[in-house]
């Protein structure tokens, strides 16, 4: 069996015919472009074996058809979501409010955000926790303020380790590290702009 593109006149493995329940019709992937670059008439700059880059992770990987634009589908479903959602999503989060809380048990202080409070807060109350302060503001303003303090806890190393993992494990000071300066003012400076 010969190859389809004119100018090839090499023979197809004849143990490799079929192939994915399909003929094979090419001697190997250059004859392949060269036969679709023809049909297609585009004068495409990406071949088979590139390295490019993802559109959403913006990773090199190896170009396996032509028309691959992102290195898995999983990055390919993302991007198709990021698009879906747009602009519009973001003007919507603009508007929206959201709370922040401070709750404590007698192991650890939680701090957190919440669009839905009375879930979150039926939720904490089966690992007995007390709401100590709520404050309400703009989605973004509550996020930016959660990382901040999120990032504080973990670089002095003040996270409480729960002996099971509940919702929101990650957002906990532990009380017995209060002797730290640290912890004593994150806390502090928590209470004092919840409370206000």
């Amino acid at each position: 069996m010969n190859c389809v593109t004119p100018e090839c006149h090499n023979f197809i493995n004849i143990h490799k015919v079929k192939r994915y329940g399909r003929p094979i019709l090419y001697c190997n992937n250059n004859c392949y472009q060269r036969n679709f670059k023809r049909k297609s008439n585009i004068k495409s700059t990406k071949h088979f074996g590139d390295t490019i880059r993802c559109k959403n992770c913006n990773t090199k990987f190896l170009l396996r058809h032509s028309k691959q634009e992102h290195c898995n589908k999983q990055c390919s479903r993302d991007y198709e979501y990021k698009l879906r959602r747009g602009n519009n999503y973001k003007e919507n989060k603009k508007k929206t409010t959201q709370e922040f809380y401070l709750a404590e048990n007698e192991y650890f202080y939680k701090f957190g955000r919440t669009g839905n409070n009375l879930q979150r807060f039926q939720t904490h109350s089966r690992i007995k926790l007390n709401i100590l302060y709520t404050f309400t503001d703009k989605f973004y303003n509550i996020v930016e303020y959660e990382r901040l303090i999120k990032n504080y806890v973990k670089e002095h190393n003040l996270k409480y380790e729960p002996l099971f993992i509940f919702d929101g494990h990650t957002e906990t000071i532990c009380k017995s590290k209060l002797d730290n300066p640290h912890a004593k003012w994150i806390v502090e400076l928590l209470k004092d702009k919840v409370g206000q």
